[in-house]
């Protein structure tokens, strides 16, 4: 069955994760008053009143209109410089605006199945821009890193107010078997997977790893792993990314052990993951695309289609006889066809020993009269 785990406080968490950075924002911008532009002030109301809405609606538990508001003017507020950084913060928060269009209002429900396997990205799109800003002013990083962290809690609760989806168990699981958990998409073309990590800028990686770490929860004698989890450990926590590496590729190779496939990827990838980070990612998906991978299964001959029922009585073959004679005036069988399906009939009668003497006049009375 499948389990929920309630999330209830993500939402008070999230909110008074916005209210911080909000009162952050406030205090670096007033610091700095007198040598602001009107656009700087501008800017600065801004991204106060975004936090200020989006903390009053996830402390409230609100789920209506404030959500895409609140986001929606954060993402404004990226517009006042168009730097990469910007643009990626801009997207990510006017994706979070979208997602919350799609779960808290009547506008898009129709997306919301399909929203459910993809809410991670547009928080995972401001954890990548949060990291690009390492370096800037450390209030207005630490800001960015706390409404980051306010975002990812905030998508989980809007998309699953309920609590996160856990692995399936089946019955045997529950008196000590194997769990088993339905597989995601984790098969994925080797060149479409190169060129995302390529050219996604980092997003396609985070997706990645929320992926593989539901999957290999499949291994029969390891600890369940939570894949939100993992996904902040890899975001936030330096070099966390490599020691994830090596216990997934570790996973991978007794899944691979399990299905009789050669591999030997945990010290390959952890040291490719030192050295030169974007290997392991592609050595560890083409593992898994052989992993799961269908395996044709043999060809099954076609049996042919059985004989018709001999008869086993007179009577049956009499009935026979007069079927084939009804044929043989229609034209559709031939004189000598006729014949051969008559003589099949009688001898396959006395091969059983159905041919009595008594029964054995009857039929030739049958066969003489046609």
């Amino acid at each position: 069955m499948q389990e929920t785990k309630n999330s209830s406080c993500y939402s008070t968490v999230a909110g008074a994760l916005f209210a911080f950075g909000g009162v952050m924002e406030l205090f670096q911008w007033l610091r700095i008053l007198r040598f602001m532009s009107f656009s700087d002030y501008v800017q600065m109301l801004i991204w106060v009143a975004s936090c200020a809405v989006l903390a009053f609606a996830l402390l409230t538990k609100r789920r209506d209109i404030f959500l895409p508001v609140g986001f929606a003017l954060a993402g404004i507020a990226c517009l006042f410089s168009l730097d990469f950084r910007s643009v990626l913060l801009l997207l990510g928060n006017w994706s979070m605006a979208f997602l919350a269009v799609v779960f808290v209002t009547d506008f898009l429900p129709q997306l919301r199945e399909q929203m459910k396997k993809f809410w991670f990205i547009p928080p995972a799109v401001l954890a990548l821009a949060t990291l690009l800003s390492i370096g800037i002013w450390f209030l207005a990083f630490l800001r960015l890193l706390v409404t980051c962290a306010g975002a990812f809690l905030a998508a989980m609760w809007i998309a699953y107010p309920e609590g996160l989806p856990q692995q399936t168990v089946s019955a045997s699981a529950e008196t000590g078997g194997t769990t088993t958990t339905p597989a995601p998409e984790v098969y994925c073309g080797l060149v479409k997977h190169i060129l995302l990590l390529l050219f996604t800028c980092g997003i396609w990686l985070y997706i990645w790893i929320y992926r593989v770490t539901g999957y290999t929860n499949n291994v029969q004698g390891e600890e369940n792993r939570n894949p939100t989890n993992k996904l902040l450990l890899c975001l936030f926590v330096p070099f966390y990314v490599i020691y994830w590496m090596y216990k997934t590729a570790q996973r991978l190779d007794k899944m691979a052990a399990a299905k009789n496939i050669p591999s030997d990827l945990s010290t390959l990838c952890l040291i490719l993951a030192i050295f030169v980070p974007i290997i392991p990612p592609i050595l560890m998906q083409d593992k898994l695309n052989a992993i799961v991978a269908p395996t044709a299964a043999p060809a099954v001959p076609v049996a042919p289609a059985p004989a018709p029922a001999a008869p086993t009585s007179v009577s049956e073959a009499a009935d026979d006889l007069m079927k084939l004679k009804e044929l043989l005036d229609a034209g559709i069988l031939t004189q000598e066809e006729f014949d051969a399906k008559k003589k099949q009939l009688l001898l396959h009668l006395l091969k059983f020993g159905q041919y009595s003497t008594e029964h054995g006049h009857k039929a030739d009375a049958s066969a003489d009269h046609i």
